[in-house]
């Protein structure tokens, strides 16, 4: 019998089972890659998907039980070669419009410029977002209100939030169109 807030070697191998498939999912290179890695490439394209600088410590970690160091000269030469590609305004463009975070990886002499773009793009990509999650969500109370069975009462309550929803999907609309214009003037300004 366990004593109270003991835990049992079961469950204290079940965590660490789980703990360490936590670990693998989050590698960044497999062990069995590890040897064979061209710390060169690996470094343009962690530049080109605009990686922090602490991506490298990922990959050493991703390394450490194979005994394989990274390349830190052929990583660090790749990824400038690799931020060369990401930090442009088209880059930045792309990558606000499909909702992904920008890591302030960019020379202090573009940055501005694309944190405004990027910025400009991400916020079409997150309007976009809740517009599309009210119209899912009109359409699902839509689906229930033609289900048979339900009462005088529940169908006034699906009436009820169907109209609340289409007003917030009207104002949800209204914000799109802002920040697509938002995002059409700084385009023009920085000529993306």
């Amino acid at each position: 019998m366990e004593k109270p807030g003991w835990v049992s070697s079961r469950s204290l191998t079940g965590v660490l089972i789980v703990m360490s498939l936590a670990l693998v999912g989050c590698a960044t290179i497999s062990e069995e890659d590890c040897p064979r890695v061209d710390w060169f490439a690996l470094g343009i394209q962690d530049g080109r998907r605009g990686y922090p600088e602490a991506r490298i410590v990922q990959h050493r970690e991703a390394c450490r039980r194979t005994g394989v160091q990274p390349d830190d000269q052929r990583y660090w030469a790749g990824r400038l070669q690799g931020l060369a590609q990401y930090c442009t305004l088209a880059s930045a463009l792309e990558e606000g419009r499909a909702g992904r975070t920008y890591e302030g990886v960019c020379p202090a002499q573009i940055d501005p410029a694309f944190r405004g773009v990027h910025r400009a793009g991400y916020a079409v990509h997150e309007s976009l977002g809740r517009l599309r999650a009210a119209e899912s969500t009109i359409s699902s109370r839509e689906r229930e209100l033609r289900k048979d069975g339900l009462s005088d009462r529940e169908r006034e309550r699906l009436r009820s939030e169907i109209r609340d929803l289409d007003r917030r999907r009207e104002s949800l609309r209204d914000e799109l169109y802002r920040h697509e214009r938002d995002l059409e003037h700084v385009r023009r300004r920085y000529g993306v």
